[in-house]
């Protein structure tokens, strides 16, 4: 959907914006060469058109027109009240109220989407139907039912035309963040695209409910048999793309401190409880709830931790998991260096020409919990202070990434509002642990498919050999190949190369050599000797022999 058939919508966005008193902010921008006869002049723009606008601050400002914007503005605006250390905090506690701003929609309209996806009406699907909904949010709406055979459910239903809506609007905000990006220094430093691109990637994914299923179904299968935590149960035969049935969830919100302790659980456990599994979700399993507001969580009578709504999910790779867990175990160890490099890891595209400053503001970060505790570690300012050193330097962080450091700000934040004392810090780098130490366990190193891995890896890089030396004399005999080297002693060179060529092509023999006779003795293959196949036992014996030999020549070189 391009912005060009989206006009008329692109017109009523301004003039909100307008009305509410941003005027000043589009006339930095020429969207004249969008619509001309919209774009206001310089100066000549109304601050709002409501005489009460003039008692209100910037940030009421902004919240009013995200609301008179509609469902997807609203959205925006949640997401971004979920990051604090980001913007001020008095936008925050604006944006933080519009949780709960999205009117209903008339229950006509949740007849409508019933027919369409059934052909029926709710009444002839259900003994009860409650008309009136128990919750709504810029995407959808929950109503209270109950199934023929008894069950109580929570029914989803999607607002009515709301794709259509959301799309529109997305390139309306992608529009509007590109121009801030290019115009507006001060908005640039936000990295509006990135935000706007990492919003469209999560709420495209929320409108179809059967992606939002399948990400149930997945959360539930990477927590099977953890006490725990309660996964709400699904009636597949009444979920479409439009709508969602699921067990009817009746536990206390997670930040209500007060009703969790009436019900006789201690908020201490609780609140450890939900850390681990947020942590559990991230550093073991790669994938994790992105929007974890207490509206999502609930604690159960027995004190499980309920998770709902999983429309929006954070993926994170097996190389950032590494990452994420390497930086943190250099935080804690004030390694200065690994804190650089991993940071860099985890961002793509970026130049830093200022590095020698960029290195010092983090060399500062690390000094402020040198000496000090695990404990002494407030996780949320140390999100936050990195978040400020890739805003200041422009770096680049895939969305998912910035969904997981929205993540942890919110879990710190219910953990700690349930338990003050709670050392969030010690419990990620525990977690971080337990991923390093799961790399490096013989088990996992030594499996039977890590191993076909890197036998299949050696011999794609064998094959792969032949091919390059050809590339390599063709162009030579072509007089194509070219060296950007000033060789002044070419034979030392020379004889080098040979060295480090020979010691190479020795270690991928060694290498070659453990993890056949490896894969031999999971074969057991005869003969054996003590119940272990002889062949494998010589593999490693003669393996042992060339690489001590190896280093024995490297020690008396004294390159090493």
């Amino acid at each position: 959907m391009s912005l060009v058939g989206n006009l008329g919508r692109f017109r009523k966005v301004t003039g909100i914006m307008i009305k509410h008193g941003f005027g000043d902010v589009l006339s930095s921008i020429p969207i004249r060469s969008i619509f001309p006869k919209s774009r206001p002049k310089k100066g000549e723009v109304p601050e709002g058109t409501l005489p009460r606008r003039a008692r209100l601050t910037r940030y009421q400002r902004i919240r009013l027109a995200l609301e008179e914007l509609g469902p997807t503005y609203i959205k925006f605006g949640q997401v971004l009240s979920s990051r604090p250390g980001l913007f001020p905090d008095e936008l925050i506690a604006e944006l933080t109220l519009l949780q709960d701003a999205v009117p209903p929609f008339p229950y006509e309209q949740v007849q409508k989407v019933f027919r369409r996806e059934f052909g029926k009406n709710p009444e002839e699907i259900f003994t009860e139907f409650d008309k009136k909904p128990i919750a709504s949010a810029s995407m959808a709406q929950v109503h209270r039912a109950r199934l023929k055979t008894g069950e109580e459910v929570a029914v989803k239903v999607q607002r009515p035309g709301i794709r259509k809506i959301i799309l529109a609007d997305l390139e309306i905000m992608k529009e509007l963040a590109r121009l801030a990006e290019k115009y507006l220094p001060d908005l640039a430093a936000f990295q509006p695209m990135d935000l706007v691109k990492t919003f469209e990637a999560s709420i495209v994914k929320e409108l179809s409910f059967k992606a939002e299923l399948s990400n149930l179904r997945r959360f539930r299968a990477q927590f099977e048999g953890e006490s725990r935590i309660h996964v709400p149960h699904t009636y597949d035969d009444y979920c479409t793309s439009k709508i969602v049935v699921m067990e009817f969830i009746r536990g206390i919100k997670a930040n209500n401190v007060q009703k969790i302790k009436e019900a006789g659980l201690d908020p201490v456990v609780v609140a450890a409880n939900g850390i681990d599994l947020f942590f559990e979700q991230i550093f073991i399993h790669g994938f994790f709830h992105a929007d974890p507001h207490p509206g999502n969580l609930f604690v159960m009578p027995d004190g499980r931790i309920c998770f709902i709504d999983f429309g929006m999910m954070g993926h994170l790779s097996e190389g950032d998991k590494d990452t994420l867990a390497d930086l943190i175990i250099a935080v804690g160890k004030s390694d200065m260096t690994r804190v650089v490099d991993n940071i860099e890891k985890l961002t793509y595209g970026s130049e830093i020409p200022e590095r020698e400053t960029y290195e010092k503001d983090i060399g500062a970060i690390i000094e402020q919990y040198a000496g000090g505790g695990i404990g002494d570690v407030d996780l949320t300012t140390m999100v936050d202070q990195v978040r400020e050193i890739v805003l200041k330097y422009r770096l680049r962080i895939h969305p998912d990434l910035y969904m997981m450091m929205r993540t942890l700000a919110i879990i710190e934040g219910l953990g700690t509002s349930l338990d003050p004392n709670l050392d969030v810090f010690s419990r990620v780098r525990v977690y971080g642990g337990r991923l390093v130490a799961g790399k490096i366990d013989p088990k996992v190193l030594f499996s039977q498919r890590n191993l076909m891995i890197a036998v299949y890896d050696l011999i794609k890089i064998g094959k792969e050999i032949p091919g390059d030396f050809s590339k390599i004399s063709n162009k030579l005999i072509n007089g194509k190949l070219k060296f950007n080297l000033e060789l002044k002693e070419i034979e030392p060179f020379l004889n080098e190369m040979d060295t480090v060529t020979n010691r190479l092509s020795l270690a991928i023999v060694l290498s070659s050599m453990i993890i056949a006779s490896s894969l031999i003795i999971r074969s057991d293959i005869p003969p054996k000797w003590h119940n272990i196949p002889v062949i494998g036992i010589g593999g490693y014996i003669f393996a042992g022999i060339l690489g001590i030999g190896l280093i024995i020549t490297i020690i008396r070189k004294g390159k090493y």
